[in-house]
């Protein structure tokens, strides 16, 4: 190359430089505006998931309120072998529906009916006052059910009186699993029996099974066998979507899917139905999966425009802004000093003036730069330092310029980075030339910080120059870093409501909570106390970290002493992260060699009442967010417990109700035995005083002694006629009374489940004549004919149990009724032998039907008290018929007579 070309080449080379200081600024400018996007990004997509994890959680903890307000109706039907309609209409109404579970439709009761019991069934709760009841739809089942009871029975829910819910495959399945199950279940989408064609909404059911008190449900069989019916709840899912997160859709669209898939078909509720054809596309956008009750709801969550036109963008457009602004200047002024470099070369002489305003273009450039910018020598000396670097770095240009840039690095970039220079310079590798990366940088004041560094180079003659860029990332590392840290408290939340759903006693739930409230804030001990207002103390249930004892000094804490009773007397939150020297922290020395630092306590408080207090210690400071979340674990731990309670007392309330009847089934047995054997001595001697005078050898005696006195003779056979009509009414009120004992023992044996059968080979015509020949001289003293019309049906009966039921039912029959007739018939239907007794007598008025099987309870008419009764005949005849495994109805009309229907099994089969 010869010399005129060198002059040429080196211009060359100069004009290409303020592209390279142009390329790694526009670089570092694109960084930083990613950078504040994706923070901006991130922030947004924090703020989404927070609106899905409360809808998710609030969806979720209010069907578990479901599922146990259900579960208190299966108790309630366990407690009581006969809930009544009445009964079951005050319970619903004292669980509060209306107020407490804002969105259900109702509670009902549903039972299964086998085909032979159907005609029965139907008479019966036609019989209760509703003539126009019938099981929907019509057609002949292996299985019938039938929705009895659904309170409030009223507006839409009396449209599902007697509907058939087994009958429909969605239900039915739904009803099949929880049956085999033991456990609540529910159902698909279905439409509603109550909907109508205004305003129609999609429709799911919760369902809870009841079986048979006394029967095993270990297997599925035994609970096939056992199933008696449900405890369910229908829903209407756009009341209940409403009842349970109100209006807040402003910023998320909801969609809720039946199963796992987001299918049009499937689709249950649209939180913006009213909006058609309004469709909402967003990058935000999420689907949940809902366990409910071993049924899965598909959640398809979709950003509004309210919620994008919300999102701060102005930030990231300002740096991007400010980042292009400054690559601009900074590109003129580099521009600018090659320019002035070659001009001088040419024009040295003629282009001063022009040059010295250049430079001051460039110094003018470099102090408004917002990008702090450094350029050193090849050997690392600081040759320019802007304002902006000034306000980066703290030191004033006046102290750095002349020093090696390596007194704005930490180590070990400050003892290596010489190194670095040399090492490019000798074999012209760059590693970070061109390039942007993050590195740290010290502060005059000592401290370090991140940021995003850019070097570009440019070669002047013979000599090296390098023009770093730099930024202060300090803010967007520490927003990242809040974000984080949110999300993984938002993640604790949700954990912890998560083991407050679990099926799990009290303390076992309290001792999960403060496990992993230790393990995932990394706390020194986390401990829960409860309130007892009996006598204002509160007690400590769970303890997890370094300290899991429950005894010792703060196990028993009452209301105002120290800091917890404290938090608890004013229902007043309280953190420090200052223990040593906080007043309330009693235990100074204590703190000062665990070396605490931070204590954080929340009350428990639920529906305005105090249930306990929760409270941790720390060996790191806590942040407020870490506060604030734990205020809000706290109110979802407070209202669990609350829902842990009242079932456990529930739980407990039933246990008393069945041990006081055990009890009292005991005490009847008892005292049953105790009466009925001197009772049955005074009935024997009774006899030989109705007749003294035939049964007495000394009252024949004395009357023929005084034969010969007519007149005493007289008065002494009219003392004994005295005595023997005293001894015929104290005959009859004795029998009374053993009846009412033999009743009393036999009713105290199947309450105490101490009555077993003796099953035999029987057949029903042979039973029938045995109990009509002793009792057609009763029913032909009052002028009644027994009509019997009965077959050679087989049985498989306890002879003597079922003679019971039939005397029971035919002696009533004849009590009853004053002229007419009583049939007896039978006849066979689906395994089961069906006895009717059908009488002409007074009936039964319809208000009584549904008593008449009531223990002590008899029909309030001038007839019965003329014939009297226990009051427990048709009791103990029902529980016997059950006992065989058969049914028993009645229906009747008053002045017209009365009919009673019970099956007894054939045995066959």
């Amino acid at each position: 190359m010869d010399h005129a070309e060198r002059p040429f080449l080196s211009q060359l080379l100069s004009k290409g430089t303020p592209w390279l200081v142009l390329f790694p600024s526009l670089l570092i400018t694109w960084f930083s505006w990613q950078l504040t996007e994706q923070n901006s990004r991130v922030h947004a997509e924090h703020q989404f998931s927070n609106q899905i994890m409360e809808h998710t959680a609030a969806i979720s903890n209010r069907m578990v309120d479901y599922q146990q307000a259900l579960q208190s109706g299966v108790s309630f039907m366990n407690a009581s072998q006969d809930v009544t309609r009445e009964e079951w209409k005050v319970f619903v109404k004292g669980l509060g529906l209306g107020e407490l579970y804002p969105g259900i439709q109702g509670m009902g009761w549903t039972i299964f009916i086998q085909p032979s019991e159907l005609e029965q069934h139907v008479a019966r709760i036609r019989g209760e006052g509703f003539p126009n009841y019938s099981v929907r739809p019509e057609g002949k089942r292996d299985i019938y059910s039938s929705i009895i009871y659904l309170e409030p029975f009223e507006k839409r829910n009396l449209r599902a009186f007697g509907f058939d819910m087994f009958s429909e495959a969605v239900r039915r399945k739904a009803m099949s699993f929880a049956r085999d199950s033991g456990q609540a279940a529910l159902s698909g989408k279905v439409t509603l029996v109550q909907e109508d064609q205004t305003e129609p909404q999609a429709g799911t059911l919760l369902y809870v099974p009841v079986y048979k008190s006394g029967m095993p449900v270990e297997t599925v069989e035994e609970r096939q066998k056992a199933i008696v019916g449900f405890v369910y709840a229908p829903f209407r899912m756009n009341d209940l979507m409403e009842g349970i997160l109100g209006n807040k859709f402003s910023l998320v669209s909801l969609h809720i899917y039946d199963g796992v898939e987001v299918d049009p078909q499937a689709l249950m509720y649209d939180s913006h139905r009213k909006h058609k054809g309004q469709h909402y596309s967003s990058k935000f956008r999420q689907v949940q999966h809902v366990r409910i009750a071993h049924q899965t709801w598909t959640l398809e969550f979709i950003a509004t425009p309210a919620f994008e036109d919300g999102l701060d963008r102005d930030k990231s457009n300002l740096v991007l802004l400010a980042g292009l602004l400054s690559s601009l200047l900074l590109f003129a002024l580099v521009q600018s000093l090659v320019t002035s470099r070659n001009r001088a070369l040419v024009l040295a002489t003629a282009m001063t003036s022009d040059l010295s305003a250049s430079e001051e273009r460039s110094r003018v450039v470099l102090e408004v730069a917002v990008t702090g910018m450094i350029v050193i020598d090849q050997k690392g000396t600081i040759q320019s330092y802007n304002p902006a670097a000034e306000k980066i770095f703290g030191y004033p240009s006046q102290e750095v310029i002349g020093k090696n840039v390596n007194c704005l690095m930490p180590e070990p970039y400050h003892s290596d980075h010489d190194q670095f220079l040399g090492n490019y310079l000798r074999t012209g590798k760059p590693k970070v030339i061109g390039v942007g990366r993050e590195v740290v940088g010290l502060r005059q004041n000592g401290q370090t910080f991140p940021m995003l560094l850019s070097v570009g180079e440019a070669k002047l003659s013979e000599e090296h120059l390098f023009v770093g860029s730099v930024v202060d990332i300090t803010e967007q590392k520490n927003s990242q870093a809040l974000i984080q840290e949110h999300l993984h408290l938002m993640r604790l939340r949700a954990s912890v409501g998560t083991i407050l759903i679990q099926p799990m006693d009290l303390s076992e739930m309290l001792r999960a909570c403060c496990n992993i409230l230790v393990n995932e804030l990394r706390v020194a001990f986390v401990r829960v106390w409860l309130f007892n207002p009996e006598d204002q103390t509160l007690y400590l249930h769970a303890s997890a970290g370094i300290y899991t004892h429950l005894n010792g000094e703060h196990g028993r804490i009452p209301l105002g002493a120290f800091k917890i009773g404290q938090i608890a007397a004013t229902r007043t939150p309280h953190m420090t992260n200052q223990v040593v020297g906080d007043p309330r922290v009693s235990q100074q020395e204590w703190a000062k060699q665990e070396g605490m630092v931070a204590f954080a306590g929340h009350p428990l408080v639920a529906d305005g009442q105090l249930v306990g207090v929760l409270g941790m210690f720390s060996r790191q400071p806590l942040s407020e967010m870490v506060f604030s979340i734990l205020g809000a674990i706290a109110n979802e731990l407070a209202l669990g417990i609350r829902h842990k309670m009242a079932a456990m007392d529930l739980l407990k309330a039933k246990e008393i109700a069945e041990s006081a009847n055990q009890a009292k089934s005991e005490f009847l047995n008892m005292m049953s035995h105790e009466l009925r054997t001197p009772l049955t001595v005074i009935l024997g001697y009774l006899p030989l005083l109705v007749e003294p005078a035939q049964k007495l050898p000394l009252a024949k005696k004395l009357l023929t002694h005084l034969e010969a006195q007519p007149e005493v003779r007289e008065d002494l056979a009219r003392l004994l006629s005295k005595i023997g009509q005293m001894s015929l009414e104290m005959k009859r009120n004795g029998e009374h009374l053993l009846t009412l004992i033999t009743d009393l023992l036999d009713i105290s044996k199947i309450e105490a489940g101490k009555l077993t059968l003796s099953l035999e080979r029987l057949v029903a015509d042979q039973v029938v004549d045995s109990l009509v020949r002793g009792l057609s001289m009763k029913a032909s003293e009052k002028g009644i004919a027994l009509v019997v019309a009965c077959g050679g049906e087989p049985l498989l009966a306890d002879y003597v149990r079922l003679k019971q039921i039939l005397l029971n039912l035919v002696g009533n029959a004849i009590k009853f009724t004053e002229q007419g007739q009583i049939a007896i018939t039978t006849r066979r239907t689906s395994g089961m032998v069906e006895f009717a007794i059908k009488d002409s007598g007074v009936g039964i008025p319809a208000k009584d039907l549904s008593l008449i099987f009531e223990r002590f309870h008899q029909v309030d008419s001038s007839s019965t008290r003329k014939v009297g009764g226990t009051g427990l005949g048709l009791t103990i005849t029902k529980r016997l018929v059950e006992l065989h495994g058969g049914t028993i109805s009645v229906t009747s009309v008053v002045g017209e007579g009365s009919e009673f229907r019970f099956t007894i099994p054939t045995g066959e089969g």
